[in-house]
């Protein structure tokens, strides 16, 4: 099954140490929340799980949703909801 995955979704697995959880899932991440969690992240809780996890990073196609959906949601969330 694949699923999409946002950066909450991520860093709270990884917080109590289940990450492991999605790996009964093709994992697909998008750009931003790739961004949220293993580049802005930094230093914190997960990034390292999240980076060896091997999840696809995926860039979505549909601007308009994404524009949208931008107006009241975050970069992430409204990535994660295009791509889904």
């Amino acid at each position: 099954m694949k699923v999409v995955a946002d950066s909450s979704v991520l860093i709270n697995l990884c917080k109590i140490s289940r990450l492991d959880l999605l790996n009964h899932f093709e994992v697909f991440i998008p750009e931003a929340v790739w961004r949220e969690v293993v580049e802005e992240g930094k230093g914190r809780t997960g990034v390292e799980e999240v980076k060896k996890a091997g999840f696809k990073i995926k860039n979505i196609s549909d601007l308009k949703l994404y524009n949208l959906l931008r107006a009241y949601l975050d970069a992430g969330e409204s990535e994660a909801i295009t791509l889904a």
